[in-house]
């Protein structure tokens, strides 16, 4: 199953006059189940069951930009609007008399519908929230006051778990005061280093409040401390995947884990999906496509619960696409070492699925890095970066590094080496494969998270 360009258009109702009366309304991609589009490469406006818009569907570069209007087009319009005009003039009368027959009971019960009406509504009132409300805040009842507090002691270095360029996360010790025994729990904050950083903060708190996913932070509260804005998330213990990494080997199962967690997390991303846990109510929007554009194992931390898994983090970088992109939704930003070739060359198609390739490549380098350290792979190295035999781990000139990289990933198209042995397990066969169609060089020939995710599942 392929994916296919998109085009909604709106139209004045002169068009018949002026074509440049079309406008874009939104552009997206959509599944192709039974691969009707793909010989379809011009963007022909047909008018859809409504009158009301246009639309279109191919399978070439940029297609829904240049669009055509089809030979009948102003008939088909003239036709439907009619049809339409028609059911509403000669369906309005029967309405208005029912309307006008149960008006003295609308009355009668009007008391009663009232208020149970209120009562649904305050019980439902904390549910129905959208996204952009904090869903998971009921969960630690941690006050901003105890943040405050923790912060203002001058927290010891052995606190802090990390320390970036924007800001420092700290593990505290916190009273979940909804207990009665005032059980301890452990918590990571995250400080960004002061208001120069809010909108990466404000990004990363809008996005954060609107996912709920296994294999991504739960977020539980935020606030602000001398002009410096926070946020309190779940605290784990084990650390990131890339120090995990420098000291274990992993048994096929933990591999497993983590290759699915990880996949998992990026698959509820990449898609306009559900939660996994189904918990959106009818008045809840659905979750918007999202790209997270700094994938890499520092970003990733290791969840202990009965089995060991991943959990995706840092969502500062993270953009929620919109449904019209501009120049600026294509700038290079990210890791170099997990950068797309087309990002380290500046030459991305500006498509969202461009950008969903972007961070599929990254994946891929991660996978690299989990699968090398599976005690069942045929060749036994210790853990190292993705591409560190080119760039050395001391080198800090931001220029030097970028320019090595594109000499190896863009000129040479060089990726990270994979070894591959005639007795190999058949399922870390399979992975290397997977990692394979992840990191090709053009990004129209990466595989989409969703079929890496269902071939991971065939694992099993």
């Amino acid at each position: 199953m392929d994916r296919r360009c998109l085009g909604i258009y709106t139209f004045d109702k002169n068009l018949h006059k002026n074509e440049h009366l079309i406008r874009i309304r939104q552009l997206a991609f959509v599944d192709d189940f039974e691969n009707k589009y793909t010989n379809i490469t011009e963007c022909i406006l047909d008018v859809d069951k409504t009158g009301s818009n246009l639309l279109c569907r191919c399978n070439s570069d940029n297609c829904t930009l240049k669009w055509k209007t089809a030979d009948n087009l102003n008939e088909k319009i003239y036709h439907n609007q009619n049809i339409i005009k028609q059911q509403e003039y000669s369906n309005w009368f029967l309405p208005l008399m029912i309307s006008l027959s149960i008006i003295t009971i609308i009355i009668f019960i009007s008391v009663s519908i009232f208020i149970k009406y209120h009562g649904i509504k305050k019980r439902n009132e904390k549910d129905n929230r959208s996204f952009l409300t904090n869903i998971s805040t009921t969960s630690t009842n941690i006050s901003n006051i105890e943040i405050d507090e923790f912060l203002s002691s001058n927290p010891p270095y052995q606190s802090i778990i990390s320390h970036g360029k924007t800001s420092t996360i700290y593990r505290a010790l916190t009273t979940r005061k909804e207990t009665f025994q005032h059980e301890k729990k452990l918590l990571a904050i995250k400080v960004y280093h002061g208001q120069q950083y809010k909108n990466l903060f404000d990004n990363e708190l809008q996005i954060l409040r609107m996912i709920r996913h296994p294999s991504i932070i739960n977020f539980i509260n935020h606030g602000w401390y001398n002009q410096s804005p926070y946020l309190l998330l779940d605290y784990h213990e084990l650390g990131s995947l890339n120090n995990y990494l420098r000291s274990h080997k992993l048994s096929w199962s933990t591999c497993y884990s983590f290759l699915l967690s990880l996949v998992d997390a990026i698959d509820y991303l990449h898609y306009e999906d559900l939660s996994p846990n189904d918990y959106l109510t009818i008045n809840r929007i659905r979750k918007p496509i999202i790209i997270h554009r700094d994938i890499k194992s520092s970003n990733i931390l290791i969840k202990s619960n009965l089995t060991l898994s991943l959990c995706l983090i840092d969502f500062g970088l993270a953009k929620i696409l919109p449904p019209i992109l501009t120049s600026n939704d294509f700038i290079q930003i990210g890791t170099y070492h997990y950068m797309a070739p087309e990002l380290l060359e500046l030459a991305i198609t500006h498509t969202s699925n461009a950008l969903c390739k972007v961070d599929i490549y990254a994946l891929g380098l991660v996978l690299w890095e989990i699968i090398t350290q599976c005690q069942e792979y045929s060749y036994s190295i210790d853990y190292q970066l993705p591409y560190a035999e080119y760039v050395k781990t001391n080198e800090t000139n931001e220029n030097k590094i970028l320019d090595i990289l594109h000499q190896v990933v863009v000129n040479e198209r060089k990726r990270p080496a994979i070894h591959r042995t005639a007795n190999m397990n058949s399922k870390i066969s399979e992975v290397l494969t997977i990692i394979e169609d992840c990191w090709k060089h053009e990004p129209e020939s990466r595989i989409n998270a969703r079929p890496v995710l269902h071939r991971l599942r065939r694992l099993e």
